[in-house]
């Protein structure tokens, strides 16, 4: 039981995280406009969307 307990909360954490991912996507189009931040912004946004993309695939094969 314990275990479903621990998939639970970890799906919910990368739900958070992909939440947290869309609501950084939709600030990137304010940022967009700030000359030299707008480059900076991007690259770490495109970083931390693989890197989500690349966990999340991990728990799903994890749950599989």
């Amino acid at each position: 039981m314990s275990d479903h307990r621990a998939i639970y909360e970890e799906a919910d954490r990368r739900w958070t995280q992909y939440l947290m991912l869309q609501l950084a996507v939709v600030l990137g189009y304010i940022i967009i406009f700030i000359p030299f931040i707008n480059y900076l912004y991007l690259v770490c946004l495109l970083i931390a969307s693989i890197v989500l993309t690349i966990v999340i695939m991990r728990f799903i094969k994890q749950c599989g």
